[in-house]
């Protein structure tokens, strides 16, 4: 979907969803949407009608969601209201961060278009986003969700202002822990994340486990932010779910994510100290391959299709990291190898 057309769906999120049955969704060309989106519509001409979505697309659409509809609207239109509440603080953060030519020079930014900002005394998260289809998309991936534990909460947003605000996940991203942190990680953090992952999974929540949307807590344990943002993966969740792809899209890359951040390696070893190095970073992965393994797998009682990608992924795994260590144990190997990366450094 393009962004033009996203933005006028979020204008009015919930009368185009309770009127989109009947008739549709489009909208009226404006002068901002020829100054801004001639790139995506060249073609655009003031005052035209775009026709986004027909009434009987819109209710296949429903068919796909099945009871989800009632219930993204619900909580959307909860989440629009509640905003009141936070709106003179946010917008009083807002009025500072946008004097600044770059707002992630912002003293309370944390990553991309996200801040902490303190509202009354708490702490809470701002994820600001300049367009309405950015607070809407993301509205719809949290609404998945809202209410469990270990994810990301949204408590208000505004279209107008273009925030979501959010309850804060405790922890750092997980690509900011050092090696020894991740591999002094409690056993039962790492289990009650696979099962948070089951649940996920049940709900359709579409997700992207990479290292800086999982947080880690010595306390609370795992967190996961930052989900999917689309109605367009409804569909291909629930069919992934069908063929039984926890393991691929949830299990997986917490997994692995935890497994290539125990150790680092050099690629281009240039001497005998930093290929003794990786042999180590090797052996450490297949470690906490092993570790983390049957807590997996414990979790996941009944789905044999996931525990067989599961085995196949951690043998493909642990094969490559074996293969490697022999390797650099070979004299022939080592003496080639270094000759080759101290030529390519001198040029």
């Amino acid at each position: 979907m393009k962004h033009v057309d996203r933005n006028h769906i979020y204008q009015n999120p919930i009368i185009n969803a309770n009127n989109a049955t009947i008739s549709g969704i489009n909208y009226e060309i404006e002068e901002k949407d020829i100054k801004e989106y001639s790139y995506e519509r060249p073609e655009m001409k003031l005052g035209e009608v775009v026709n986004i979505v027909s009434a009987e697309e819109y209710q296949k659409f429903l068919n796909s969601i099945d009871e989800k509809k009632e219930q993204i609207i619900h909580y959307m239109d909860n989440k629009f209201n509640n905003y009141e509440q936070y709106r003179d603080q946010v917008k009083e953060f807002l009025k500072h961060l946008k004097q600044l030519k770059n707002i992630q020079d912002h003293q309370s930014h944390i990553a991309q278009e996200v801040f902490n900002i303190n509202i009354s005394g708490k702490e809470y998260v701002m994820r600001y986003r300049s367009s309405p289809g950015s607070v809407g998309n993301y509205l719809i991936g949290t609404s998945y969700i809202e209410g469990e534990k270990h994810f990301e909460q949204i408590i208000a947003a505004s279209v107008e202002d273009g925030v979501t605000i959010a309850e804060k996940i405790p922890g750092r991203q997980l690509n900011k822990l050092l090696p020894e942190e991740i591999t002094n990680i409690k056993e039962e953090h790492i289990s009650e994340a696979f099962s948070s992952l089951i649940i996920a999974c049940e709900r359709g929540l579409a997700m992207e486990n990479i290292s800086k949307n999982i947080m880690y807590d010595k306390k609370e344990g795992f967190g996961f932010i930052d989900f999917v943002r689309s109605f367009s993966h409804i569909d291909e969740t629930k069919t992934k779910n069908e063929q039984n792809h926890l393991a691929d899209y949830y299990f997986i890359p917490l997994f692995f994510n935890l497994v290539n951040l125990t150790a680092s390696y050099d690629w281009k070893p240039k001497t005998k100290e930093a290929i003794e190095n990786n042999v180590a970073g090797y052996e450490k992965k297949i470690e906490t391959i092993r570790r983390i393994h049957p807590i997996a797998i414990a979790r996941l009682t009944g789905k044999e299709e996931s525990i067989r990608l599961i085995d196949k992924k951690v043998t493909n795994e642990t094969n490559y990291y074996q293969k490697r260590i022999i390797e650099s144990q070979n004299i022939e190997w080592i003496n080639k190898t270094l000759e080759e990366n101290n030529i390519e450094s001198s040029y």
